[in-house]
């Protein structure tokens, strides 16, 4: 039986006297218990005076084992006079310093200089790859404008040089034809046209250096060619002539200027009838070019054909109408003969 229940058992009215303190006691330790409580709650138990819960006890760490120093031994390599001999040499490893914190155990590295020196290296090669691109790029950039303004310069020189051919101001040409050499030395338009501007004037040798000249730069230019068996035919330089312009045809078959020169060529060598047959050629390729009908009927008006010359005459006089005065007055004449 415990205490509580021989404390309140019995009868009368001490026991109703023990069962009121019972209740009193009961109701004062649990007010007790209910403000303490209540207090810890709102309050803490920091400023409490006495600590509630025990204070965990740590445990013990296990301590890291400092690094071991290791000594291996290698064989190594001597060369003497009379052989080799191996020698054992004991090679230590340097321990590596440490620091131990509250039971644990660093181990200190030195800085690795060569990494740091790479690193370097590598940002100062990025750095001066990049200002080498930027100065490239610039470069490129002042040399593609400074082409642009001279071909633009070229082009505007060409185009005042032609003007001035066109206007027969034969000075104002040269002087814009040489400056464009002078820019360009390979310029083929400007090579042609000066030399055709010589020849018309007279500088024959000069032409035929520019000509020749555009021959080395473009050896298969027909205009070139061309012009250097013209100037063979006023040299009656006829075999010279026939080479150059077989060479032209050879590139252009079906050149009428070729053609016309060539059969030029074959009628002062008084080889009529090729010369004929050349010019039936380019009239049939070229039916409304007068030049081939004028030269059919000059040639039969030599071989005395005056039916088959006043044909040919009188067809490349309508054909000549209206474009070039001076053929056209001097088939007139002849016409009215």
């Amino acid at each position: 039986m415990s205490l509580a229940h021989r404390f309140l058992s019995g009868a009368g009215k001490e026991v109703k006297d023990r069962k009121k303190l019972f209740i009193a006691v009961f109701a004062l330790a649990l007010g007790i218990t209910s403000g303490y409580l209540g207090y810890i709650y709102f309050f803490g138990a920091a400023k409490f005076p006495t600590r509630v819960f025990p204070k965990p006890v740590a445990k013990p760490r296990r301590a890291i084992p400092k690094p071991l120093t290791l000594n291996r031994t290698e064989n190594v390599t001597v060369a003497v006079s009379n052989g080799t001999k191996v020698v054992n040499k004991k090679l230590e490893k340097e321990p590596k310093k440490t620091k131990t914190f509250e039971n644990k155990t660093v181990v200190l590295q030195k800085p690795k200089k060569n990494i740091l020196k790479a690193a370097t290296k590598k940002k100062e090669s990025k750095r001066v790859a990049r200002a080498k691109r930027k100065l490239t790029i610039r470069r490129n950039t002042t040399v593609s404008n400074t082409e642009a303004q001279k071909s633009a310069k070229i082009l505007y020189l060409l185009e005042e040089a032609t003007k001035a051919f066109k206007k027969k101001d034969y000075a104002g040409a040269i002087r814009g034809y040489l400056e464009v050499l002078r820019l360009d030395p390979g310029n083929k338009k400007a090579l042609l046209n000066l030399g055709v501007l010589y020849f018309q004037i007279g500088r024959v040798k000069d032409a035929r250096r520019l000509f020749e000249k555009l021959l080395k730069i473009q050896p298969d230019n027909v205009d070139a060619l061309n012009n250097l068996a013209v100037i063979a035919l006023e040299e009656e330089r006829y075999k010279d002539a026939l080479s150059l312009l077989d060479r032209c045809l050879k590139v252009d078959p079906v050149n009428r200027t070729a053609l016309l020169n060539k059969a030029l060529c074959f009628k002062r060598l008084g080889d009529a009838e090729e010369a004929l047959e050349i010019l039936h050629t380019g009239r049939k390729l070229y039916p409304n070019d007068y030049r081939f009908y004028l030269y059919i009927g000059m040639i039969f008006y030599q071989k005395g054909d005056v039916e088959q010359a006043f044909y040919n005459l009188e067809k490349a006089y309508r054909l000549v109408k209206g474009k070039d005065p001076e053929v056209e007055r001097y088939l007139r004449r002849i016409l009215e003969r």
